[in-house]
């Protein structure tokens, strides 16, 4: 069995949003578009969530303030994890110390090694990144899944 070609490159811009497509699994009978953003407050332009209901993934700092000026039901990154508002990931170098502040969110960490004889744990954690993705949408958000989102 031949693995699926790697995700492709995101950057991500404040000054507009990117975005991103990725072969779906089996499991999904949907294609799914990503629109990638660097400030959804700014990008959205909607401090009342009604916007918001499309978001489906953070990658977490692991920094409180980086959910300054969120619309309610999202500032709080507790909440916003817990409730399932959104998939929550944290990407961090396996040698590094876990950040204290995630550890009692609800996301999932990825981790990388920097050794260059480990480069292809790349593409596993890029697949565990999607596959937690995808299910998480089938799970909570299975409205994002029709065509045309």
């Amino acid at each position: 069995l031949s693995e699926p070609p790697p995700p492709p490159h995101c950057a991500l811009s404040a000054r507009s949003p990117r975005i991103a497509t990725h072969p779906r699994p089996p499991s999904l009978s949907a294609q799914v578009t990503l629109h990638v953003m660097d400030n959804p407050t700014k990008q959205l332009g909607d401090t009342d969530g009604r916007k918001w209901g499309s978001v489906c993934a953070v990658i977490a700092q692991g920094n409180a303030w980086q959910f300054k000026g969120w619309p309610k039901g999202y500032a709080d990154e507790t909440e916003l994890f817990a409730r399932g508002a959104a998939q929550g990931f944290h990407v961090r170098f396996r040698d590094d110390l876990r950040n204290q502040t995630v550890k009692n969110w609800n996301i999932e960490e990825l981790t990388l090694s920097k050794e260059q004889s480990k480069r292809h744990e790349v593409n596993v954690m890029m697949m565990s990144f999607w596959n937690t993705l995808h299910a998480f949408l089938a799970s909570k958000k299975p409205g994002l899944l029709k065509k045309g989102h």
